[in-house]
């Protein structure tokens, strides 16, 4: 799908992938290299910053990769500078520096390997150089008296030898390693092959063209697995080298016997055989080639009966092996010799291809008739070989024969395919799996399996399930089981249909609610007429139905009904003198699916005033849930509720209001009400928020903004009358000041604009009791992006409001320097450093205090520059002592 946004309008896309204020998400996927290529071929100006955004994602690899190799480092540059100072951990690393051409490469390793003193950086760029350069380094660093320093130093020269391309470099840190890597430490040797994997497959494998190659290779490898102290991790290293030999294309069967020799090696020192997926890698010809490397092996371990090898190699090739012959001759081969317990698994490798499976199920059971009791062979005669089925189904056993084993179970077909079976093939299949049901010796998850299987046999199957449906019932656990299979399983037999009524006939017993978990999808296969005169039997009968049983019945006519029979059915129930609270509410929760019918409502309207069931199911309503049409009713519904009785015990009556607004403005109306009202005690925070979510959400006045006659503005105003009047002090729970502390809480938004704060600011000027509310609101008026005299003019008023209040400017300076000292990076931070440099000349103590925290939050979201320094010192000298004092507090050393 981005894709496709990014073929229409690929600035846009990146903006909006780019975008800081979109959060990450655990479940967005990590952009591909197609995607990253079209991303490189459309060219937005904006890539950079979605650079910047995916840098620490492997999506920016794929998107370095898919650059001309010649722009790389441009792109770099611009990334580094997209993601500004603050982020620095977006810079130039030896992880990005690999990708670029080897001229760049090497000239930005040495001008890095001269600004850093770091051990570990210094190694990580070293690698980065041509190899006669960085040799000595790395050689040295082989000698470290620390292990994971050593292990560090052979990862950089096996790097160092890969991004040179020669095979001789990469040969000579092999020969290197056959000598210096035995005695070594686990880890290192771990370290090392680790990195060997992440070699090109060419070189690595041109590495290995000679004999000293590949010797060298095999000793470092048999010599991890060899020693006392191996670890997993370096099992897998070594199972990665021979993974990454395995799928060369490049030179067919080159290294394919290292290969085969380290899987060999692999196996005979872990005791497992792991080989890696062929399908995706190599065509059929390649897993010949795999196939013909590992003979020796396969032949070793055949001759000691042991298929392993084979049947990984097998499941490896997937389909490929389908068209390697020496690899099907060995299955053949392996069906004569191989032990019974393995038997049913070569027999199902070789009978996997599905073109010759047909002939070849035929050839296995004149070799060996008993091998139709086995699973993979009986599964075939009952999808493709039903002429070969009888011998399967027939009672009983012939004795003597090789399968099924003394004492094991003997396998059904898989009645899935039982449409394909002739009529005495149906009834012997059921015939079996009545045996199995009935076989108490069993355990109860294989019966109730074997009665569930039988429901697509024709004829035989549900007369089996009805033996058990119609059965008395019994308290023993295993009857119960069977009972509710079976009722589960008629709804899935060949004719749903006709189980819809004895499904419906346990609506009052114990087997309720296992027999109308399946009417759901009998009543989908029957005739709407007979599923109405069903379900209001069920729904009007007076007794004798259990109240989920009814529920659920509602559930059934509201989707299977015609909507003019399901609304008279449920009117019809809604209505009814002593229904059940929960029946009822289960009716009102489905109204909303059969609008805009007018019982329904009737049905919606009454709930307002309902029990607290039906209020809760009309609050699980979302706006999303009904039809364009209907939501502006539906909205003016859900402000009704809100002030019904006893609505306020469920917080959604009035969370959900803002989400109602946009379609009804009674709802935003509603919570505007709500805000000011200090009778309402209980959770008034939920009306706030959901009033500050709609003044921020952009609806056109006067549901959104702050301007006069809006819905926020009239609330501050109601709050403010009664703050100006005078309000209780000193008493218990929401006695203390009530429309003071709601204003605060009203105005503590952090979503408004600096304009909007700079209104509602405006507005709370006449009255004193509020100055710290207003002051909260001007500091969030200034804006770090506006013109100089713009922002200027913002931090004067904030002067004006604390001057003489030396406390309250103090606290004043700590929250201007808390909203702003993090955010994006400002495009021109000139405007707000002489803003800073302005008040620090009045030479007053507030504007001072201002300025020094000004130049802070400046200095922190900037990651500070000269300019943000100088601007602290110069108010180190300030006239004002506590201005001085508060600028000398910053160590400027620590910034970093």
């Amino acid at each position: 799908m981005l894709g496709d946004l990014v073929a229409v309008d690929a600035e846009r896309t990146v903006r909006w992938l780019a975008d800081p204020g979109r959060p990450y998400r655990r479940w967005e996927r990590t952009a591909g290299p197609a995607l990253c290529r079209r991303l490189v071929a459309a060219d937005p100006p904006s890539l950079p910053r979605l650079g910047a955004r995916w840098f620490h994602r492997g999506a920016f690899t794929a998107l370095l990769r898919a650059l001309p190799p010649e722009r790389r480092g441009a792109f770099l540059d611009a990334v580094v500078a997209a993601a500004g100072p603050r982020d620095r951990h977006v810079r130039a690393h030896p992880g990005v520096l690999a990708e670029l051409p080897p001229a760049e490469r090497h000239a930005r390793a040495r001008a890095a390997l001269a600004g850093t003193e770091d051990a570990w950086d210094r190694r990580n760029l070293l690698a980065l150089l041509p190899p006669d350069e960085a040799r000595p380094g790395l050689l040295a660093a082989l000698h470290a008296r620390d292990a994971e320093d050593r292990g560090g130093a052979w990862e950089s020269l096996v790097l160092n030898a890969a991004h040179s391309r020669d095979p001789e470099r990469v040969r000579d840190v092999l020969a290197r390693a056959a000598g210096g890597l035995a005695n070594e430490w686990d880890s290192v040797r771990g370290d090392f092959l680790g990195t060997l994997a992440g070699v090109p497959v060419p070189v690595l494998v041109a590495a290995l063209a000679d004999g000293d190659g590949t010797a060298s290779l095999e000793r470092v490898c048999r010599d991890a697995l060899a020693a006392r102290d191996r670890s997993p991790v370096t099992v897998d290293a070594v199972r990665a080298v021979a993974v990454a030999l395995l799928a060369d294309r490049t030179a067919p069967g080159t290294a394919l016997p290292t290969a085969a020799g380290l899987l060999e090696a692999l196996a005979a020192h872990t005791g497992s055989i792991e080989m890696p997926p062929l399908e995706g890698a190599l065509d059929a010809d390649g897993v010949g080639a795999v196939t013909a490397a590992l003979g020796p092996w396969l032949d070793r371990s055949a001759a000691r009966g042991d298929v392993a090898p084979l049947l990984a190699l097998v499941a490896s090739g997937g389909r490929r092996a389908y068209g390697v012959p020496e690899l099907q001759d060995r299955l053949e081969k392996a069906l004569a010799g191989c032990p019974d317990a393995v038997f049913a698994e070569v027999a199902a490798a070789w009978l996997a291809d599905p073109a010759t499976r047909g002939a070849r199920v035929a050839e296995l059971l004149a070799r060996e008739p008993s091998a139709v009791f086995l699973p993979p062979v009986l599964a075939v005669l009952a999808a493709e070989r039903t002429d070969l089925l009888d011998t399967a189904l027939a009672e009983p056993v012939r004795p003597g024969g090789r399968f099924p084993p003394a004492g094991a179970a003997r396998p059904l077909p898989d009645f899935r395919y039982a449409g394909r079976w002739l009529p005495r093939q149906q009834e012997a299949a059921v015939r079996l799996a009545a045996a199995v049901v009935a076989d108490a010796d069993r355990a109860v998850g294989e019966r109730v399996a074997a009665l569930r299987a039988v429901a697509p046999v024709p004829e035989h199957g549900p007369a089996l399930l009805r033996r058990y449906v119609e059965g008395r019932a019994s308290s023993g656990p295993a009857d119960r089981a069977l009972a509710a299979a079976a009722l589960d399983a008629v709804a899935h037999t060949d004719d749903p249909a006709s189980a819809l009524g004895t499904l419906l006939g346990h609506a009052g017993d114990e087997r309720a609610a296992a027999a109308w978990s399946a009417a759901a999808r009998a009543a989908a296969h029957a005739r709407p007429g007979r599923v109405a005169a069903l379900l209001q039997d069920v729904l009007t009968r007076e007794s004798g139905v259990k109240v989920t049983v009814r529920k659920t019945a509602a559930r059934l006519a509201a989707h299977h009904l015609p909507p003019g029979a399901a609304v008279a059915l449920l009117t019809a129930v809604a209505r009814a003198p002593g229904v059940h609270p929960d029946v009822r509410a289960t009716v009102v929760g489905l109204a909303p699916a059969l609008l805009p019918a007018p019982e329904m409502w009737a049905v919606l309207e009454s709930a307002v005033d309902g029990t607290e069931a039906d209020r809760g199911a009309l609050l699980d309503v979302s706006p999303a849930a009904l039809a364009p049409a209907h939501r502006a009713r539906f909205g003016r519904l859900m402000a009704r509720l809100a002030f019904a009785e006893g609505a306020g015990s469920d917080f959604r009556s009035v969370s959900g209001l803002a989400g109602w607004a946009r379609y009804a403005p009674e709802a935003g109306t509603a919570l505007a009400d709500l805000a000011a009202d200090l009778t309402r005690t209980e959770r008034p925070w939920n009306a706030v928020s959901g009033l500050q979510e709609v003044a921020r959400s952009g609806l056109p006045h006067p549901l959104g903004g702050v301007a006069p006659g809006s819905l926020l503005l009239g609330a501050v105003d109601r709050l403010l009358a009664c703050v100006a009047a005078g309000e209780p002090e000193g008493g218990g729970r929401d006695g203390d000041l009530p429309a003071l502390r709601r204003l605060r809480s009203l105005l503590r938004s952090p979503g408004l604009a600096p304009g909007d704060c700079a209104a509602l600011a405006r507005r709370l000027a006449g009255e004193p009791a509020v100055l710290t509310i207003r002051t909260a609101l001007l500091v969030r008026a200034v804006d770090l992006t506006a013109s100089g005299p713009e922002s200027l003019a913002a931090l004067r008023e904030v002067t004006a409001a604390v001057q003489g209040r030396p406390v309250l400017a103090f606290r004043t300076a700590e929250e201007l320097e808390e909203a702003h000292e993090y955010g994006p990076a400002l495009a021109d931070p000139a405007p707000a450093l002489g803003a800073v440099r302005t008040l620090g000349e009045d030479g007053g103590l507030v504007p001072g205090l201002l300025a020094v925290a000004l130049a802070q939050a400046l200095g922190t979201r900037l990651a500070w520059p000269a300019p943000c320094r100088t601007a602290l010192v110069a108010l180190r000298r300030h006239p004002d002592p506590d201005v001085r004092d508060l600028a000398y507090a910053t160590d400027l050393s620590a910034c970093q």
